[in-house]
């Protein structure tokens, strides 16, 4: 007997309805022949298709392929899970070393500013402070000695910064320098320029150098072998302008 297609529509549905225990179906084989299909599903979930006769059973897997099947989707969850927990390991692990690596490098940076900055703001302090005594100057740090700020000091043999003094030629000659600080190579001495000075003089007089060590003076030596050498000029009560001569005048007789 020959099923038509509605019929096949009807018994599709029956199929899919008795899939929990056993259906019977006829599907046609294109050759206009009805073939009797029967499929099974037992109780462990093995699938069975049937030939021609319901009796003629041909079993589809078996509860060993299931268990199978079954362990390949668990192992397949576990890699899946392991691989996601991997990755996340791996990702988590670049995260914490970007950030640690831009933690340090703020730091370092941060660091450098504050370094520089402070370097900086001592240069300032330092610049702002020898303003304070000098501007406009010409300076040397070339040489050795001991100075004291404000001292008045002359290069000698080896290139050491000595006391300067009017009592003698030996002590008032040659390159004169007025100390700045108490370092010859961070200080430096003052060849030329206004300076700020402890002393007060009249505005407008020469300036000479001292019989005393280191000092300077409005009055001219005038003693038998003193030398007579200005080294600048008032030019308010406690500033002056630092020029040393380079001539002086030694005094033979009183």
């Amino acid at each position: 007997m020959k099923i038509n297609r509605c019929s096949h529509i009807f018994l599709l549905l029956a199929l899919i309805v008795g899939l929990t225990s056993s259906s019977l179906w006829a599907a046609e084989d294109g050759m206009g022949t009805n073939v009797v299909r029967n499929v099974r599903i037992q109780t462990n979930g093995v699938i069975d298709l049937g030939g021609i006769a319901v009796s003629n059973w041909n079993q589809v897997g078996s509860t060993s392929a299931v268990g199978n099947l079954e362990g390949a989707t668990n192992a397949l969850n576990t890699s899946m899970t392991t691989t996601s927990y991997q990755v996340t390991n791996v990702l988590y692990g670049a995260t914490n070393t970007l950030n640690t690596s831009v933690t340090t490098t703020s730091y370092q940076v941060t660091n450098m500013l504050y370094g520089a900055t402070n370097a900086l703001n001592t240069s300032v302090n330092n610049l702002n402070a020898r303003t304070n005594v000098w501007n406009n100057g010409v300076i040397i740090y070339k040489g050795a000695g001991t100075l004291e700020l404000g001292k008045l000091y002359f290069m000698g043999g080896g290139s050491v910064w000595s006391n300067a003094n009017a009592a003698t030629n030996t002590t008032a000659q040659g390159l004169v320098g007025l100390a700045l600080g108490t370092s010859v190579t961070n200080d430096g001495l003052l060849m030329n320029g206004q300076f700020s000075s402890n002393q007060s003089f009249a505005v407008g007089a020469p300036l000479y150098l001292q019989t005393n060590d280191n000092l300077i003076t409005d009055v001219r030596p005038f003693r038998t072998n003193h030398v007579v050498r200005i080294v600048g000029y008032a030019i308010s009560g406690s500033t002056i302008m630092f020029n040393p001569d380079r001539t002086f005048i030694e005094v033979l007789d009183e």
